[in-house]
């Protein structure tokens, strides 16, 4: 087991260097989220959507754990992390077949989340979630989807965050 450490780090920094690397490489500097939103928005008949990435670490708060791995549609701005949040964006393609080529498409290189959690030591898991947070989805009285909640700010904007065990 690679205890507390980050499996995704390679695939979470390489998806994004490529991204920033070609938007580099046509001229664009000081790249944000909102260019890389844009620029998937430009290229929207290419893509089903974006999937969220959280790099798989023993700093990783359980609410981005929970969003790891899930796809939104291209025209969703995010990901929605909360404040000081390490998670991105990556664009998913459409398969091979929908773009027109008769290929198949490689077998999907993202490291799931719930394995990664489920092969840390108890108390890397315990330190991450909480004795009562890990009690419970230990027992199932908690599903891993539902470790985030949408919380709507004013002041900032909308942002996904641990679920508090009383909601």
């Amino acid at each position: 087991a690679m205890s507390g450490t980050s499996m995704a780090a390679p695939y979470v920094a390489g998806a994004s260097v490529i991204i920033r690397q070609a938007m580099e490489f046509v001229g664009m500097t000081n790249i944000t989220q909102d260019m890389i939103f844009n620029h998937m928005m430009a290229n929207a008949d290419t893509l089903k959507g974006w999937q969220w990435l959280c790099a798989l670490s023993a700093r990783t708060c359980p609410a981005c754990l929970g969003q790891h791995g899930q796809v939104f549609p291209v025209d969703e701005p995010g990901p929605l992390d909360h404040v000081n949040g390490r998670c991105t964006a990556v664009p998913v393609t459409k398969s091979m077949r929908e773009l027109g080529f008769d290929v198949d498409d490689p077998a999907d290189a993202l490291p799931d989340a719930k394995a990664w959690f489920d092969a840390q030591p108890e108390q890397v898991q315990a330190d991450m979630m909480g004795a009562e947070r890990l009690r419970r989805l230990k027992s199932g009285d908690l599903a891993w989807d539902d470790l985030a909640v949408r919380r709507e700010n004013p002041d900032w904007r909308a942002s996904f965050v641990v679920r508090p065990l009383g909601a």
